[in-house]
């Protein structure tokens, strides 16, 4: 039996080894005009539902145990962007009278904020004053001399970004500050970074020139004012960062959308929605709390003392009286090692007295039936109106009659 060879395979030819052809299909207006609309529906829905608030009502229960009261603070002297642009606040905060004396208090978000215990629902009808804005009316009336205060408070401003934008209140903005009142809160000083806020102040040539004659290098944070630098000219030659001043058709389109699309407007809202949702994720994923107990030492720390240690030269240099008081926290929880919080009060006190400057510790200034309670437990660090007053008061009662003297000088 004999087989006989199976004939080869015919090659492909050129035209049949290649892909078919795709030839993309060109959208008609109908389809053009269904997807138009089919987008500004969804947006729509998206706007009317804030799914993300939807998601924070279902994980933490019910709303009257994240609620914070409304608060009143002064446009004139408080920061309306609390940091997200130092430059546009500085350029357009009023200036003071070149008489007036000028006095600027520093801190974090318990200086503007007003969280609720908890089960207390927050009266929209009434906005409650700040600390800071009771305690400059108290100087007013206290000092004989014409003051003027600003609030340069910040959500977790550190040491740091507060030395940051000391450069300007004393090397750049005029008249120079009299008067630095300084809240301590432990907390922040585990924390880095300048934000990008503070960078705009990059765009100010004075500023650069002040920031180039500042000793930082040899400092512990003189990697932060070097990173905050090359991330901000990076942002520029990618064209993100902003212009604080002047008229823009971008500034123009934000303004008409804010006054006539209700989602635009509400765009700060979803924000603060979005980031609670972030967090109860955290909380529930990693159990991760803002009350858990956390280490702050080693780079961090040493970071943020020397940039105060810095900041009270600076300030002392310029004939300014620097005041510094360790902020309070909430009594129901406990955030902090206890040896580690002790040798933080231990050189707070040492600073102000080896930089000829003046401290108050007020860890348990605010009694417990004050303070606020955040979506999972008690908030740590900010309180109600009246923890506000009782703060205001004690600041007072402690520096008040120094800081009217320093006024009269």
């Amino acid at each position: 039996m004999t087989s006989t060879q199976s004939a080869a395979s015919p090659k492909p030819s050129p035209a049949s080894s290649r892909a078919p052809e795709v030839v993309p299909r060109r959208l008609r207006p109908t389809r053009i005009a269904a997807l138009f609309v089919a987008t500004g529906s969804l947006l729509i829905l998206w706007g009317r539902t804030n799914p993300y608030a939807a998601l924070e009502q279902r994980w933490t229960g019910a709303g009257a145990e994240i609620a914070q009261q409304p608060v009143r603070q002064d446009p004139a002297s408080s920061d309306p962007l609390h940091g997200e642009n130092l430059r546009q606040t500085f350029e357009s905060w009023p200036k003071p009278a070149v008489s007036a004396v000028v006095a600027v208090l520093m801190g974090n978000s318990q200086q503007f904020t007003c969280s609720l215990p908890k089960g207390v629902r927050a009266d929209t009808t009434h906005e409650a004053p700040v600390m800071n804005d009771i305690l400059a009316s108290k100087l007013v009336e206290k000092a004989a001399h014409p003051i003027t205060v600003y609030n340069a408070s910040a959500p977790n401003q550190t040491m740091v970004e507060e030395l940051w934008q000391g450069i300007y209140w004393f090397k750049v903005g005029t008249p120079r500050p009299k008067i630095l009142l300084i809240a301590s809160n432990f907390d922040t000083y585990r924390k880095t970074g300048i934000r990008n806020g503070f960078q705009t102040l990059l765009d100010d040539r004075a500023f650069v020139s002040a920031l180039d004659r500042f000793p930082f290098a040899d400092r512990p944070y003189g990697s932060e004012f070097a990173s905050a630098r090359r991330t901000f000219e990076s942002r520029k030659e990618e064209g993100v960062t902003q212009q604080a001043t002047g008229w823009t058709f971008e500034g123009w389109i934000r303004d008409r959308l804010d006054d006539s699309v209700p989602l635009y407007h509400a765009r700060q809202q979803r924000k603060g929605n979005f980031l609670s949702v972030l967090y109860l994720l955290r909380v529930h994923m990693l159990q991760l709390r803002p009350t858990t107990k956390r280490h702050i030492t080693g780079q961090p720390l040493a970071e943020n003392l020397s940039a105060l240690t810095d900041l009270v030269r600076l300030a002392r240099a310029s004939g300014a009286v620097t005041f510094i008081y360790n902020a309070p926290t909430n009594p129901a929880v406990s955030m902090f090692y206890e040896e580690e919080y002790r040798t933080y009060l231990d050189r707070l006190r040492a600073l102000a007295k080896d930089e000829s400057s003046y401290f108050a510790d007020f860890s348990d200034a605010v009694p417990r039936d004050d303070w606020g309670y955040w979506i999972d437990g008690p908030d740590p660090i900010h309180f109600d109106e009246r923890g506000h007053h009782t703060m205001a008061g004690r600041i007072d009662a402690a520096f008040g009659s120094q800081m009217a003297e320093v006024a009269a000088q």
